[in-house]
């Protein structure tokens, strides 16, 4: 039986999101939905939509004609399958687009359901004749689910700071051992000898001009990385009332710099940052230092950065912690030689899990 892919638009959105269960903005239906009419997640983009549905289960699926945006990178295996003359590419990728943020992939009510919503996009694979399924910043839940139907895991390392019921920045920073402690202060002393305005504002109650300038520098930093900006002005106009929080930097009533995270009712997310001028240390305020002191104020959880930069975070009071992907790879050789690699990459990332958890910048580590 074909397993016809559905649209956003043919599901109802409470629907969804229930199946979603989840307080993350990232896989609700709205923010999908917003991610295909202005995140430019279609098929002229190398992200054809084929969402799959089963009874009361769904699972956000894209036909990839690339690997870019997903912040797992399979770049070598594509290359191995065009060494050999196989097609790598369409793939079937299972994530939120362009989120590199742990959550539910498997929008399913239970561990049965999970297993049967597994099952099915191997067989969707099978049909739409793609080399492998891949699915990005599992759950404990879904990896459970994918792992016993034959997905391969792979390990990669993630930073993230936890909130240890912190009082203030102040107190977030006695716990820091002394030279951490001392650099971050160095660093916030030299940048507001500056004299910028830092701005915290709720995503709800921007002005069109504060969106405009975050647009703004979201597309600088692609243009300095000489790549296309996927987010379409519209984006940020809707993109706001999701739960995003701005904080933008401004010299002489003039914004310069801004970063735009996302928020539910426990954890911060960093999202994009942008600046119109090069001010050493105004990275680390408006996306590392800004965050923790919101999160605290707000009483957050934990504040989740971002991927790559742990050689920045992790003095900063970010901590390691392990995130896995599931991938299922249609050809047997490939697969066996896939496996044989991540088994070595996952070694590798579990040692430097440990190296980075010994090498903690709190004090009672």
């Amino acid at each position: 039986m074909l397993n016809a892919p559905i649209a956003l638009r043919e599901v109802d959105a409470a629907t969804w999101d229930q199946a979603a269960n989840t307080a993350q903005p990232f896989v609700r239906h709205q923010f999908l939905q917003l991610m295909e009419q202005h995140g430019n997640i279609i098929a002229n983009y190398g992200w054809q939509p084929v969402h799959q549905r089963a009874s009361d289960s769904f699972a956000p699926c894209y036909l990839k004609s690339h690997s870019w945006g997903e912040f797992v990178f399979d770049f070598a295996w594509a290359q191995s399958y065009e060494h050999y003359g196989l097609r790598y590419y369409p793939k079937l990728l299972v994530a939120s687009p362009l989120t590199p943020i742990p959550g539910p992939r498997l929008l399913c009510p239970n561990d049965e359901a999970r297993r049967s919503m597994a099952q099915q996009l191997i067989e969707t694979a099978s049909q739409l004749q793609t080399s492998s399924v891949h699915i990005n910043f599992v759950t404990v839940d879904d990896q459970q689910a994918l792992q016993s139907a034959g997905y391969l895991v792979r390990r990669d390392l993630h930073f993230c700071w936890r909130n240890r019921d912190y009082a203030s920045f102040e107190d977030f920073l006695a716990q820091l051992r002394r030279s951490r402690r001392k650099n971050i202060r160095r660093e916030r002393k030299k940048l507001a000898d500056h004299g910028l305005d830092i701005r915290v504002i709720e995503g709800r109650a921007a002005t069109r001009e504060e969106l405009d300038a975050m647009f703004q520098f979201y597309c600088r930093t692609f243009e300095r990385k000489l790549n296309q900006p996927m987010l379409e002005r519209q984006w940020f106009y809707q993109a706001a009332d999701l739960g995003a929080v701005i904080i933008l930097a401004y010299h002489n009533d003039q914004a310069i710099a801004g970063a735009w995270y996302f928020r539910d009712a426990e954890r911060l997310y960093g999202r994009y940052w942008g600046a119109t001028e090069d001010i050493p240390g105004l990275h680390f305020e408006l996306c590392y230092y800004q965050g923790i002191e919101y999160a605290i104020k707000h009483s957050l959880q934990a504040f989740d950065p971002g991927v790559q930069g742990g050689r920045h975070k992790h003095p900063r009071g970010f901590e390691p912690r392990i995130t896995s992907s599931c991938h299922y790879i249609v050809d047997a050789p490939f697969c066996r030689a896939i496996a044989d690699s991540i088994k070595r990459e996952n070694q590798y990332i579990e040692q430097q899990h440990e190296h980075w958890r010994r090498a903690s910048p709190f004090i009672d580590s």
